[in-house]
């Protein structure tokens, strides 16, 4: 995500539970690349939310969509 402050907690809180139905073990990865509004802290509250089914991994610089992408593999 990069600058998804409006958007990321909708998206999250809709996706991971359609995710649980269909796997009781499935994780969502989120990359803040380097975002400069309050992406990371709104994913951050989430992640306290949601414990492990819930990712957050981050760039201090944007890295691009192929730089969030490898490190989302990475991880």
């Amino acid at each position: 995500m990069y600058n998804e402050e409006a958007c990321a907690q909708r998206s999250i809180t809709t996706l991971l539970p359609i995710l649980t139905e269909l796997d009781e073990t499935a994780k969502v990865v989120v990359v803040d690349d380097g975002s400069t509004d309050r992406t990371k802290e709104v994913v951050s509250s989430l992640v306290e939310q949601y414990g492990e089914r819930l990712v957050l991994l981050t760039h201090e610089k944007n890295k691009g969509y192929g730089g969030a992408i490898k490190t989302a593999y990475d991880y």
